[in-house]
C-alpha cells in the first residue's frame, strides 16, 4: 500500500515538474575564450562602469582564461540590456544573445552572475549531481520561477570538480520564495537557521576559487570533445 501511494505521489511530482532535469545540450564555448560585447541605448555610464569592473573581476580572477573585447562585425558578441532583473544566454550564440542588466540596481553581484552564464557556467544548484548536497523546496517556489531550480542531465553538462555552496553562480536559500520559507536547503552544514530549523546557503557576491577552476577546465583541452 505504501509502496503504491509512493508511485501515485512520484508520477504526480513528475506531472507538475516534468523537466525537474533539463533535457539539455552542451552550450558553445567561446572561441579562445574571447568575448565580444556591446551596449544597448539604455545602458547608463555608471552601469558601463560596473559591467567593465565585473568582466575585469572574470578575466582577472581566471588569468584571462575569457577576456571580454568591444564588439566586431563579423563575430558573435553579447548586447548588455536594461531591463527588470538579469538574465543571460548559456555560452557563446550563434550570432548574438542579450544580457539583461537591471535597469534600477545595476548589481555587481548580478552582472558578474550572468556573466557567468555567458562564460559557459550553469548554475551550481543545477549540476547534474546537486541532489547529493541540496534539497529543492519547490512547495516555496514562486509561479513561472521553477525553471530556475531544475537540474541538468550528465549529457547535457559535464560535472566540474567539487560542488560549491559558495559560488557566485548559486543561488541564495531564500531565491524566489512565494513565502518566505526556504527554496533551497543545504545537506551539509553550512549556515543554520533556528527559524527555518534548517540549513541554509547565503547570497555570494564573490567569484570563487571553485568558481576559476571551472572556468579553466571549461576553456582546456579535457573538456574540448564535450563542447564542439
Amino acid at each position: 500500500m505504501l509502496s503504491g501511494i509512493l508511485i501515485s505521489a512520484f508520477i504526480l511530482f513528475l506531472s507538475v515538474f516534468p523537466d525537474y532535469y533539463k533535457d539539455s545540450t552542451p552550450p558553445k564555448l567561446w572561441d579562445r575564450g574571447i568575448i565580444h560585447y556591446e551596449y544597448a541605448k539604455g545602458i547608463t555610464p555608471y552601469c558601463r562602469e560596473k559591467i567593465r569592473y565585473s568582466m575585469a573581476q572574470w578575466s582577472e580572477a581566471t588569468d584571462d582564461t575569457v577576456i571580454f573585447l568591444p564588439k566586431v562585425n563579423w563575430k558573435p558578441h553579447i548586447t548588455f540590456v536594461p531591463g527588470n532583473g538579469y538574465s543571460a544566454y548559456l555560452g557563446m550564440p550563434y550570432w548574438n544573445s542579450r544580457v539583461k542588466i537591471d535597469k534600477e540596481v545595476c548589481g555587481i553581484r548580478g552582472i558578474k552572475h550572468e556573466l557567468g552564464h555567458v562564460i559557459g557556467l550553469i548554475h551550481e544548484h543545477e549540476r547534474p549531481d546537486r541532489d547529493q548536497y541540496i534539497d529543492i523546496k519547490w512547495e516555496n517556489i514562486r509561479e513561472g520561477k521553477f525553471h530556475n531550480f531544475y537540474g541538468h542531465t550528465a549529457e547535457g553538462y559535464p560535472i566540474l570538480g567539487p560542488y560549491d555552496y559558495f559560488s557566485i553562480m548559486h543561488y541564495s536559500s531564500r531565491a524566489f520564495t512565494k513565502n518566505g520559507h526556504l527554496t533551497i536547503t543545504s545537506k551539509e552544514a553550512i549556515y543554520y537557521s533556528f527559524y527555518h530549523k534548517d540549513f541554509y546557503i547565503r547570497n555570494n557576491f564573490h567569484i570563487s576559487e571553485l568558481d576559476v577552476e571551472k572556468v579553466k577546465a571549461l576553456y582546456s583541452s579535457r573538456f574540448a570533445n564535450f563542447f564542439e
